[in-house]
């Protein structure tokens, strides 16, 4: 599998403004943009060709939500842009590496992330140009 570069690095926060002022406003880093999901909140930070993403997950049963609760706001995710997300997949496939959908999510953009087991999830999403001002050519 070719991977290209770390695509974002999600937080899961329990206070979206919080964490969206330190990272402005200590940090120096530009809010590209704050979108509602149907089960969270993100906030997109661009750094260089890669971006942080903050994630707050809407009620307790919200994924994001639980995580918080269980392990504090931690880093919640890592995605990365590969070459080729069907080859990606097959070789995690062959890997014996627990995938949590059968095949690429389709949607914006097409990804799929990979079992956590509880410490850490993984996305894979296909190579696309990073753009800070269309939030769909992200992984979520």
């Amino acid at each position: 599998m070719k991977i290209r570069r770390i695509e974002h690095v999600a937080i899961a926060v329990s206070d979206m403004g919080n964490m969206t002022a330190v990272l402005r406003d200590v940090l120096g880093l530009k809010l590209d943009y704050i979108e509602d999901l149907h089960q969270a909140r993100v906030a997109l930070f661009s750094l260089g060709d890669s971006a942080i993403e903050l994630v707050q997950g809407f009620g307790p049963e919200a994924r994001s939500a639980k995580w918080v609760a269980e392990r504090g706001q931690s880093l919640y995710h890592i995605c990365l842009e590969v070459e080729d997300i069907d080859s990606a997949l097959d070789e995690l496939r062959r890997k014996d590496i627990k995938l949590l959908q059968s095949y690429p999510r389709q949607g914006a953009p097409i990804s799929n992330w990979i079992s956590h087991d509880q410490t850490l999830a993984l996305s894979v999403r296909p190579g696309v140009s990073y753009t800070p001002t269309d939030p769909y050519r992200r992984c979520r």
